[in-house]
């Protein structure tokens, strides 16, 4: 339930940030080119307006200091594969995805560090044939870490060096294949 909870308040902070305070809607939308990061939910040039709005007050100001508490929580990024598909990994997923942000609205570059440091620990740590076996006929066991790994891909990338970046791949190519024998199973 409380996984649930986070979930909500990383989507409802994603959404409240990055509705335009009072810009037109035909104007809102940017269209982010291909190898382009930030791109997943805001683009770069949205990153002014949304900072502004998790300075602010209301519903978007209150989303943003729960996603920041959930950023902030300690964690654990040596799990098993047992805990990765169960509450913790799902847990984990979601304080992933909330470094991810904070890392982006406030260039909090020990987030995103901290961030980076679990992506990696689990992308490239955790075997996803594994993962999905334990996973079994579970379907909405499969979603959490591939959304939290494109999440991490994007909002991260400016802190990936290439060799880090060249592994990060590499797992992400076999979380994929796992996904997709996975599903096709």
């Amino acid at each position: 339930m409380r996984s649930a909870l986070v979930a909500l308040a990383l989507a409802a902070a994603a959404w409240a940030l990055m509705a335009a305070a009072g810009a037109p809607r035909a104007s809102s939308y940017v269209v982010v080119k291909p190898g382009v990061h930030p791109g997943i939910l805001f683009s770069e040039a949205e990153l002014p307006a949304l900072r502004r709005r998790a300075r602010g007050g209301g519903m978007a100001a209150e989303a943003y200091r729960r996603v920041r508490r959930t950023a902030s929580a300690e964690f654990d990024p040596k799990l098993t594969v047992k805990q990765a598909v169960g509450h913790e990994g799902l847990r984990l997923a979601r304080q992933l995805e909330a470094m991810a942000l904070v890392y982006q609205i406030e260039r909090d570059t020990a987030t995103g560090r901290r961030a980076v440091a679990l992506f990696d620990s689990i992308a490239t740590g955790i075997d996803p044939e594994e993962f999905y076996r334990a996973v079994d006929s579970d379907f909405f066991a499969t979603e959490h870490w591939p959304k939290a790994f494109a999440v991490a891909w994007d909002w991260l990338f400016p802190l990936l060096g290439e060799e880090q970046r060249a592994r990060l791949l590499a797992a992400l190519e076999r979380w994929n294949a796992a996904l997709f024998r996975h599903t096709e199973s």
